[in-house]
């Protein structure tokens, strides 16, 4: 597997992760984690990963 198709399968995890922790935090009603930080924080990482992606091709 070459780094762009690790990259990748990183957003897409990353992605995935994203859904299921909002949806834990969401469930859960934990005051001490702000679903609107939680979101952007992951948010930026996947933008991020993607810009760093596109750069490469």
């Amino acid at each position: 597997m070459n780094h762009t198709e690790q990259i990748k399968k990183d957003i897409e995890l990353l992605t995935e992760m994203k859904k299921r922790i909002l949806t834990i935090v969401a469930s859960s009603k934990l005051e001490t984690l702000h679903l609107d930080d939680i979101d952007a924080a992951l948010e930026q990482a996947i933008v991020s990963m993607t810009s760093f992606l596109e750069c490469k091709q």
